[in-house]
């Protein structure tokens, strides 16, 4: 319930939108102000994100640029509603987009394909912890905060938890984590 409750900062919002990272430098800062944008509708409206537009379509919006409400209208799924009341900020936007300075930095590059084994393992550790305090793996970490620190880890050399793991996570398995993540440093 606090993971749902807690608030993301609107420019933050474009990190949480699947797939945006395979997206083009300027793709992301579309992206980066349709799901800003989105963010605050969706808080204000207090409905949710994908009532306004999905994140598909925040990715399709942002390939395809439309410069008019036919185009946008041409987007797979998109409300007639959201394209009446809101296709004209929609259009905005992806217009401020490519004309405005770059609002973010590209996304990391992905991990490379040696680093998968690495993944598993790390969630292998983490089945087993589950295991034996009987829990559920989901319930300790998911696997893009397993990727978050693998990618910190390959990228800087840095071994470190998530800075919001609550404390009985780090309790329960952050000493073996971080054992985990100090072995692995020794054989990327």
């Amino acid at each position: 319930l606090n993971k749902q409750r807690r608030n993301t900062d609107p420019a933050d919002a474009y990190l949480k939108v699947k797939g945006a990272n395979r997206l083009t430098f300027d793709q992301v800062q579309t992206v980066y102000n349709l799901a800003q944008w989105r963010e605050i509708e969706a808080r204000s409206r207090n409905i949710p994100r994908g009532f306004i537009l999905k994140d598909q379509q925040l990715l399709e919006i942002a390939q395809r640029e439309p410069s008019n409400k036919e185009a946008l209208a041409s987007t797979d799924g998109i409300r007639r509603r959201v394209i009446r009341e809101d296709g004209d900020r929609i259009l905005e936007l992806v217009k401020q987009s490519k004309n405005g300075e770059p609002q973010v930095p590209a996304f990391p590059e992905p991990l490379p394909p040696r680093a998968k084994p690495l993944i598993r393992e790390l969630q292998a550790l983490l089945t087993d912890i589950a295991e034996a305090t009987g829990l559920i793996p989901e319930l300790l970490l998911n696997k893009r905060s397993l990727v978050a620190m693998l990618t910190e880890l390959m990228n800087n050399g840095e071994v470190a938890l998530p800075g919001d793991l609550p404390a009985w996570k780090q309790a329960l398995f952050g000493d073996q984590l971080l054992s985990a993540l100090v072995e692995m440093k020794g054989r990327i």
